[in-house]
């Protein structure tokens, strides 16, 4: 919901946007190092979904995936969602939507990026799922795999180090990766790896911040 209403915003102002990044407050991006990807293309992150080994796509039929969303029944809104738009009697779906009924997708939502020449059917999704309030990492995932049956393509997968559940990167892993979950900002080892970037010209990768004593409560009054 918060990425299409982005996306609306951004059409709205005629900018000339190749697409839009989304990602989470406690997730790093090195952009620097997105330079060279395709901005044409659908991006997300590596498979993280613990205890899912991969991101992948299941049928109705198939039952439990092994994903803590089965166990709360959240698929079940989602498989809702998907017969109505894929039975083929959806009154307002655009004809060039290919998607197949009782077919789901997990995907790691933390960081994905949307081009420009998708962000009408992103929008048109996002409505569909957003009716139910579908389980994100659900929705996202099953999202972008319509989106890849309808225009044929394959979306790109950008390394981001950690997982939905990892936390507590050091300096090495912040540097060795494009992106990354999730960073604490109040660890004393986030903080004082930003405070090391204003005084250091480079960093070596292999630097590791050691916890810091917190310093002992004032005397009392």
């Amino acid at each position: 919901e918060r990425m299409r209403k982005l996306i609306e915003q951004e059409k709205a102002g005629g900018e000339p946007v190749d697409g839009l990044l989304f990602f989470h407050f406690d997730l790093w991006v090195r952009p620097g190092r997105l330079y060279n990807e395709n901005m044409h293309r659908l991006w997300k992150s590596n498979p993280g979904l613990t205890p899912l080994s991969n991101d992948r796509c299941f049928w109705e039929w198939e039952g439990d995936n092994g994903h803590w969303t089965y166990e709360k029944k959240y698929h079940e809104g989602v498989m809702k969602t998907v017969n109505e738009i894929c039975n083929g009697t959806h009154p307002t779906r655009p004809p060039h939507i290919k998607c197949q009924p009782r077919r789901y997708c997990t995907q790691w939502a933390d960081f994905y990026y949307v081009p420009r020449h998708l962000w009408d059917d992103f929008i048109w999704l996002s409505d569909q799922f957003s009716k139910r309030m579908d389980w994100h990492e659900l929705a996202v995932g099953t999202m972008f795999d319509i989106l890849e049956q309808s225009h044929n393509t394959l979306a790109q997968t950008i390394d981001c180090w950690g997982s939905c559940c990892d936390k507590d990167p050091t300096l090495k892993d912040i540097m060795g990766h494009r992106c990354g979950h999730k960073m604490d900002y109040q660890s004393n080892n986030i903080r004082l790896f930003f405070e090391s970037l204003q005084t250091r010209s480079t960093v070596d990768p292999g630097f590791v911040l050691k916890p810091q004593t917190p310093p002992p409560p004032p005397p009392p009054k």
